[in-house]
């Protein structure tokens, strides 16, 4: 399956000639166009899961106090 690459493009009109900047693109003429398909009446449907697990706010407390640099009382329950 062919991935995306980043290229960098110039602008694409007269007031934006000069400027460059990245684009995510890539060769896909051999995969598949996305397409809409209707849902056909009573078609089963699987029960959602989650897709992120919800953190306890003691690990976002913990992760904010490292990025901040803070380092007191950090991994060792100490507060």
């Amino acid at each position: 399956m062919p991935m995306p690459e980043l290229r960098e493009v110039t602008g694409l009109d007269d007031a934006d000639a000069d400027r460059r900047y990245p684009v995510i693109t890539g060769e896909y003429t051999g995969t598949p166009r996305w397409a809409s398909r209707p849902v056909r009446v009573g078609a089963a449907v699987a029960k959602p899961t989650p897709v992120f697990t919800k953190l306890d706010e003691s690990v976002v407390e913990e992760e904010l106090r490292r990025l901040r640099g803070d380092d007191e009382g950090a991994g060792d329950g100490a507060a």
